[in-house]
């Protein structure tokens, strides 16, 4: 399947429909939704679509994080009304990690678990510009980009972080600028020991 927004902006209804193109179907059938920011997340496991739902448009420019059911089309807001970035899945469908604060900065890293609805701080110190967030494959550490609160230049350093908010740490130094960026797709293998190659 495949998911995607259609409809003249910003009154984007968000649809699926089968790779051989049959059986479409509009998850949010409201014909006044409004999308200001399209970004379609789909869950590992294949059965939420997270998403930037605008919160009172046109009146606020705020935004809740709501996830849609693909089978039943019902629709579940997450977040209270704010500013919203870096939104991504965990492996195992059940948790979400995001960037919260003022737009012009001040932004701290959260993750959510949707299992008891429960939040973490992934950040101890507010952080600008957190343009990206993304799990390693076995789920272990989270990865993402921001800028430090006294950098004027804006530059993106890469930090990771334990999803119970330990262990953070910067890849990156200042003086380097980070974006975008990408985890190997699976955990490499352990080469294999006392082998030769076959003459």
């Amino acid at each position: 399947h495949l998911a995607f927004y259609e409809g003249s902006y910003p009154f984007q209804r968000l649809n699926v429909v089968r790779a051989d193109g049959g059986d479409r179907r509009v998850l949010t059938p409201a014909v006044d939704f409004q999308i200001y920011r399209s970004r379609v997340l789909w869950s590992p496991d294949g059965r939420y679509i997270a998403f930037y739902q605008p919160f009172n448009p046109p009146f606020s420019n705020q935004e809740v994080i709501a996830l849609v059911n693909v089978n039943t089309a019902e629709t579940q807001v997450l977040t209270r009304p704010g500013f919203y970035d870096a939104l991504s899945w965990a492996p195992n469908s059940q948790q979400l990690v995001f960037a919260s604060g003022p737009q012009a900065g001040q932004q701290t890293v959260f993750r959510l678990n949707l299992v008891d609805q429960e939040f973490t701080t992934l950040t101890s110190q507010p952080l600008q510009n957190v343009l990206e967030s993304q799990w390693s494959p076995t789920g272990d550490w989270v990865a993402f980009t921001a800028t430090q609160p006294d950098d004027v230049l804006g530059t993106q350093v890469l930090y990771q972080v334990r999803p119970d908010g330990t262990e953070l740490t910067s890849l990156t130094s200042i003086n380097e600028y980070v974006y975008p960026f990408t985890w190997i797709p699976a955990p490499l293998a352990p080469e294999p020991q006392g082998l030769t190659e076959a003459p």
